[in-house]
């Protein structure tokens, strides 16, 4: 959560850093693993609280969704 929490805050307070993050081609694949994490923090937290795994379940489903990129070689 931590680093979730700080990377929201990359995102909200040095938009450009993190627009050249996700434009770059190897940095960029790192992003895709926020969402992956935030579903399997929604498993973890299943048998504790029905609607926090919900949230996460549907903020990782979104942040893990695949997204097209054109990178030029």
């Amino acid at each position: 959560m931590v680093m979730t929490g700080l990377y929201l805050w990359k995102w909200l307070f040095a938009f450009s850093l993190a627009k050249a993050e996700a434009s770059h081609q190897v940095h960029g694949c790192c992003i895709g693993l926020g969402g992956s994490a935030m579903l399997r923090m929604a498993l973890e937290a299943l048998p504790y609280s029905q609607p926090a795994a919900v949230t996460l379940l549907a903020v990782g489903a979104f942040c893990a969704r695949p997204r097209t990129v054109a990178h030029e070689f």
